[in-house]
């Protein structure tokens, strides 16, 4: 038993195939074996679909008579130049923007030359892939033998919802980094006390307290302090004045 492979794009154009059937090991009934599969990678960057099938001894193909076939997906890019882990805030508003640190080391692929990154994000939805919403940030620019990081703004999608975030790299629509995901969540835009619908709030109010009078010690009685009060001086009375008695 033999098998054949071929290498076809979106389109479904043929791009490559095998030269000739490769020859499978004998396997004893239930036993399992591993067969390496050598595909020349094509120069064009783009997702590829390889579909493998059994051929006869005469390379007659099997599919026809009912042989399963195998089938996947090879993505192919031109060599990254930046190996980067991107902190995206799971918390955005939509429409304004938001703090995006992105730590990054040059590849040596990067050259001599500096090379201005922008960052490129898809909102999907969770349900079902669909692409909601996408948009660039620029991002820096990155300089060969570099390691650092990046401080940016990543204005946020303009739906409301968890989606997930899918975002890569790119210099000259080129991804040159690899693609991370992030799932998000979006709200509504901030609100602050001046904005429409908000709520200006009014100048905080200090209960009055009453004012305490001044009240002046009063020495506390004891067996050598007597004390003493003074009274206030009373007017001499108008008249005669009295006479002194006359002794007799």
């Amino acid at each position: 038993m033999r098998y054949i492979w071929e290498m076809r794009d979106d389109a479904d154009a043929l791009v490559t195939s095998s030269p000739a059937a490769t020859r499978l090991p004998a396997l004893a009934p239930g036993k399992a074996a591993n067969v390496g599969l050598q595909i020349a990678t094509p120069l064009d960057p783009g997702l590829y679909h390889v579909t493998l099938g059994l051929v006869d001894a005469t390379g007659r193909a099997l599919a026809s008579l009912g042989a399963a076939t195998a089938s996947f997906d090879v993505k192919t890019h031109q060599p990254y130049l930046v190996s980067a882990a991107v902190s995206v805030p799971t918390i955005m508003h939509r429409g304004e923007a938001s703090l995006l640190v992105t730590k990054y080391t040059a590849l040596g692929t990067a050259g001599i030359v500096d090379h201005s990154l922008v960052l490129t994000w898809r909102a999907l939805d969770t349900r079902n892939g669909r692409t909601v919403d996408q948009g660039t940030a620029p991002v820096g620019t990155l300089k060969p033998g570099s390691d650092s990081v990046f401080f940016s703004a990543l204005v946020a999608p303009k739906v409301l919802g968890t989606y997930k975030l899918s975002y890569e790299l790119r210099e000259n629509d080129v991804a040159v980094s690899v693609t991370a995901t992030t799932t998000v969540t979006v709200y509504g835009p901030r609100t602050y006390p001046d904005d429409q619908g908000g709520r200006t709030p009014a100048p905080p109010t200090v209960p009055p307290t009453a004012t305490p009078r001044l009240r002046l010690p009063f020495p506390t009685p004891s067996g050598s302090i007597v004390p003493r009060i003074d009274l206030p001086s009373l007017p001499t009375p108008k008249g005669k004045a009295t006479p002194a008695p006359t002794p007799k």
